[in-house]
This record gives C-alpha cells, sequence and structure tokens, in this order.
C-alpha cells in the first residue's frame, strides 16, 4: 500500500461523516445486500409519502420477493429486522429519524429527503385513530372492551369513509399483534366479540369487567351461583 493509499484510508477513518463500517478488519464502502434493499424501499416510501415514515409504512414499500428474502434471512419478525436494519443504516450516517410519535419511530432517507427540514408527521393515521378511540371508550367504560364495544360507541366517527366497522376491527387487531393494544380476556359472545383489549400502558386490574356483559355471562353466573347454594345445602 501506497503512502498516499494509507493516508487516505486514515482520513477516512477519522472522518465521522464518511459512511463505512469497519467489519473484519477491512472497510467497507457499501451496505450488505439486505441493507441496501430497506434502504431503496425507503427511499421509495419517503417519496410516496413525501415525509419521513414508520416501519409499517416502509414494509408496504417492499416487494413480496423483497420480504421473503428478509424473512428467510433474519429470525426475528420483520417489524423487528426492519428497525435493527434502520438504526444500523443511521449509524452509517444514510437514514435519519426526527423522533417519535408514541412508540413508532420515523425514518427517512437523505437521498430523499432533507435531514434538516424533516419533521414528523401530523395528520395521524387511522391506525392511531382507533388506537385513540380505544382509549376514549375504555375510559368512558371503565373496563376492557370488545371490538363491538368500540364500533357501538365510536359514534360519529363512522361517518367517514376510512373508519368503518371493517376498518376498526381489522385495526385493533393489528394494534393487538404490534403489542399496542392487549388481550386481557374472553367472555361469552353476543354478537360484539369475545375478546376483551386494554391499551398496552394501562393496568388490567383497573379495568377488569366486573359484571356480565352478556345474557350467557349472566346464565352462567345465575347458574355457578345456585350450584354453588345445592353443594352447600347437601353438605
Amino acid at each position: 500500500m501506497t503512502k498516499a493509499q494509507m493516508t487516505k484510508n486514515q482520513s477516512q477513518a477519522d472522518d465521522p461523516n464518511v459512511a463505512l463500517h469497519h467489519r473484519a478488519g477491512r472497510w467497507l464502502s457499501e451496505p450488505k445486500r439486505e441493507h441496501q434493499t430497506v434502504l431503496c424501499a425507503l427511499e421509495i416510501a419517503n417519496l410516496a409519502f413525501k415525509r419521513v415514515v414508520s416501519v409499517d409504512e416502509l414494509a408496504k414499500a417492499l416487494t413480496n420477493k423483497e420480504r421473503k428474502q428478509l424473512e428467510a434471512k433474519y429470525a426475528k419478525d420483520l417489524g423487528q429486522t426492519l428497525s435493527k436494519i434502520l438504526n444500523l443504516l443511521s449509524r452509517r450516517g444514510l437514514v435519519f429519524s426526527p423522533g417519535k410519535i408514541g412508540k413508532r419511530s420515523y425514518y427517512g432517507t437523505k437521498s430523499a429527503l432533507d435531514a434538516k427540514t424533516a419533521v414528523l408527521p401530523t395528520e395521524q393515521s387511522r391506525r392511531r385513530c382507533v388506537l385513540e378511540l380505544v382509549q376514549q371508550i375504555v375510559t368512558k367504560l371503565g373496563r376492557a372492551v370488545r371490538i363491538g364495544d368500540v364500533i357501538e360507541h365510536a359514534g360519529v366517527a363512522l361517518d367517514t369513509d376510512d373508519l368503518t366497522p371493517m376498518t376498526i376491527t381489522r385495526d385493533i387487531l393489528s394494534l393487538k399483534e404490534t403489542g399496542e393494544l392487549r388481550l386481557t380476556g374472553t367472555i361469552r359472545g353476543d354478537g360484539k366479540g369475545i375478546n376483551l383489549y386494554l391499551p398496552a400502558e394501562l393496568d388490567p386490574n383497573a379495568f377488569k369487567v366486573r359484571e356480565p356483559l352478556t345474557w350467557l355471562e349472566e346464565v352462567a353466573q345465575i347458574f355457578n351461583e345456585n350450584c354453588g347454594r345445592l353443594v352447600r345445602i347437601k353438605l
């Protein structure tokens, strides 16, 4: 290696703005192939939304083939994999994040957005609206809620084209999968659902269902009470 090359390599190592990683004793100027796939999808998502995007929004910019390749390469679920890769790309200086909304981080690529002027989105997503709707209804009823409870109490909100019983159902199930809602129990159903949901940050013990919600639950309670009396009489 010539003296000029050594000087160049040293200057690259000393410059924190140069997107290089030292791995296995050598400098790599390009991200690995899977990271390039995520970087390209992020650029597409940034250009499509014209803003920084969440991991879920980024995932939609992946092709089915790219999604399968990432899932085959990494043991973690796709969301965790994308978050990990984005953090690594951030260290390289290729990706930036202006912050979070709730638990969701938002990301941008410098090839699509200006990191100095990029801001978090101000318009709430439908999922975020549904989560807030669940929080409001839990507070109103003082207990964990079923999907049917949310739809029934949504009221005027259901007048919008984007918020329908079907989309509320889908978003609640999605919020449960991402951990923003938790499943706290089940009841005997009456058409409004059997699963009880609660925002993840709330204490389940403080929002327990303390009385029957359906006639089936009420009948079961009466049956159990009567059985208990019969047992005591026999004893």
